[in-house]
């Protein structure tokens, strides 16, 4: 199979797991990239960045301004927090949309943590996942025994998500609801992590959008 055929089919793998769930596809929407053409993330690299969006996550979820500093000084890299992040973290008073948003990243975790083989399968954006979980505090004893998946495993997911991301995206331009049970907030989050994940550039967090 050349790369071209291996992007087609995964479209085509998508689209059909898409319509079993009753969620509109766009056959217009081409492929994303392949192996050849993805970019990949090392454990490190993930892991570093699975430390950075529970720390903002934490604070997004109420914790206070002193006990999240503590936090940051205990972690082995805090420069790893982008500009963005650190800005979020050092706000004692962040509004109370910036403190949704930056809850949101537990979605981004929750894949992250798929990603590192912690969690079998993503399931279908239609539930928010519960952040107690990811804040066991012996979270980073998963690295240890963790190793990035395959990249055609994650390429399946991030098509798959790039599909449903239209669907959203599509329905909010007519001025519909998304379309079955679909969250899209977790349709964004895993959108920006897999854009990340498989950025052909490796470019900045901050630099990364859906």
């Amino acid at each position: 199979m050349d790369i071209s055929d291996e992007a087609w089919a995964r479209k085509k793998r998508s689209e059909e797991q898409l319509r079993e769930e009753g969620i509109p596809v766009n056959p217009n929407l081409g492929p994303i990239l392949t192996e050849a053409e993805s970019g990949r993330r090392s454990l490190k690299e993930v892991a570093l960045r699975l430390t950075s969006l529970l720390l903002v996550a934490t604070k997004g979820d109420g914790l206070d301004q002193e006990r999240i500093g503590k936090l940051v000084e205990m972690t082995p890299s805090p420069e790893v927090l982008s500009p963005r992040e650190r800005a979020f973290i050092d706000d004692p008073s962040p509004d109370e949309d910036t403190l949704d948003r930056y809850r949101l990243r537990h979605e981004a975790i929750w894949t992250l943590f798929w990603v590192l083989g912690q969690v079998d399968e993503l399931e279908p954006p239609d539930e928010f996942v519960d952040p107690e979980w990811m804040e066991d505090p012996e979270w980073t004893e998963y690295i240890d025994e963790s190793a990035v998946r395959p990249q055609a495993e994650i390429l399946d997911e991030a098509d798959k998500n790039h599909r449903y991301h239209w669907a959203v995206v599509a329905a909010r331009f007519k001025g519909l609801p998304p379309p079955g049970d679909v969250l899209p907030e977790i349709v964004f989050e895993r959108q920006l992590i897999f854009n990340w994940l498989i950025d052909p550039q490796k470019r900045d967090w901050d630099d990364i959008t859906t």
